[in-house]
């Protein structure tokens, strides 16, 4: 449950991305949130909670802690993406016989990776023990984690590689298995007002630094070197983790699906949410958010399989960065429109010149990797513009600041 922030509340009109019904409709806001995972329950809660009551003092603002933690996470991908710009360093250490990423990368990835998740497990437990816990910080929270999914597939590859049976289409699909299984859960609570928490969550946190570890102690053949054969398919460890990835994401979005669709509620949020007189119009609202979605991959789809350069295997950070970009400040969208019983809102300016630099990419009409390089600087500008200005116009609403504590 959300308790109400600290600080004066101020009036306040339509701001650049907030109107007045929508930071009104924040005050109703209660967090409903499901986790059965046992992993969670029995080990990491009772850790957090040791760590938060124990070591952590009352003046640190969970924000910045969230914060801070996303930051780590960020800090993998810049320095992973200098050292294997095009996700060849594995074949390249391999046919080379040389370490082209030193072993103090991994370590720091290891280490970053590790405590980024606990300051993420943390910081909500921070917001209950000083009395903070406010509609703010779970948007700030999801908001970055939308982002985060993303970055963590970015900095993951590099373990993975391009090598063996591993191509750029299991990238592709990695890509938006990994976000779409982060999406699913937010449509979910759109629809139902509940967040269903995945099982599978901690471990492949717990299991992604792990990875960061073991490739320091051994390098990076060690997952390319051992593998086996199966059914006429050269299985290596990184090709069975991609495929495992994409399939856990299949299984995260049906069942999703399942308790969407088996949900009466979901039906009575969509009409509670709508005063349209045709019957349809509920049905529209709940699957609303689908279209900007279905919109973006396709047309990431269209990009990578009509590119005369062959963009995505050239550029594929960059790609993933752009497209995850938007995804991201599409899941940021959902998540403001849940938490402020509002309309989804399925037109986003931010879309409108996808179209038109897709066809100008595949079509030749210009430079590929400038319309690549300067869409993508472009989207990540306004994405950063309005979680800025979300979040100042909701701390001003409250009367608190985001990365401290208000005595």
């Amino acid at each position: 449950r959300m308790s109400k922030p600290r600080g004066v509340r101020v009036s306040h009109d339509n701001g650049v991305y907030l109107s007045k019904s929508d930071l009104e409709g924040f005050e109703k806001y209660a967090y409903h949130g499901v986790d059965t995972s046992p992993l969670s329950i029995h080990v990491m809660k009772p850790f957090w909670n040791f760590i938060v009551y124990n070591i952590l003092p009352d003046w640190l603002a969970p924000n910045l802690m969230t914060f801070v933690g996303w930051v780590l996470v960020l800090s993998n991908v810049l320095v992973l993406w200098v050292y294997d710009p095009s996700l060849t360093a594995s074949q390249d250490s391999l046919e080379q016989g040389q370490v082209l990423i030193p072993s103090w990368v991994w370590y720091w990835c290891a280490l970053a990776q590790f405590l980024g998740h606990q300051l993420d497990g943390c910081d909500g437990t921070q917001a209950r023990k000083t009395k903070t816990s406010s509609p703010i910080g779970e948007l700030f929270d999801h908001g970055l984690d939308s982002s985060g999914c993303f970055l963590q597939l970015i900095a993951m590859l590099s373990v993975v590689g391009i090598f063996g049976n591993i191509t750029y289409d299991d990238v592709f699909l990695a890509m938006w298995g990994v976000m779409l299984s982060f999406w699913i859960t937010h449509f979910e609570k759109y629809n139902t007002g509940v967040l269903f928490l995945p099982w599978l969550y901690d471990v492949s946190q717990l299991l992604v630094a792990a990875l960061y570890l073991i490739t320091g102690i051994y390098g990076l053949p060690v997952w390319h070197t051992n593998g086996f054969t199966a059914f006429g398919f050269e299985l290596t460890f990184p090709y069975i983790l991609l495929k495992v990835t994409f399939l856990s994401s299949l299984s995260a979005i049906a069942m999703s699906m399942y308790r969407i669709f088996h949900s009466k509620r979901c039906i009575d949020r969509a009409c509670i949410m709508h005063t349209h007189p045709t019957p349809s119009w509920p049905i529209f609202k709940a699957i609303s958010p689908l279209l900007p979605l279905l919109f973006v991959i396709v047309l990431s789809w269209v990009w990578k399989a009509y590119s005369p350069t062959d963009i995505f295997s050239h550029h594929v950070r960059l790609f993933i960065v752009l497209f995850g970009t938007l995804f991201s400040n599409l899941t940021c969208r959902l998540i403001m429109s849940q938490m402020s019983s509002r309309p989804y809102r399925p037109f986003q300016f931010l879309l409108a010149p996808l179209p038109f630099v897709v066809f100008a990419a595949v079509s030749g009409a210009a430079d590929e990797y400038f319309l690549l390089a300067g869409y993508t600087a472009l989207v990540v500008l306004a994405h950063i513009h309005y979680g800025i200005s979300v979040v100042r116009e909701l701390c001003s609403f409250w009367g608190i600041r985001c990365f401290s504590i208000v005595p």
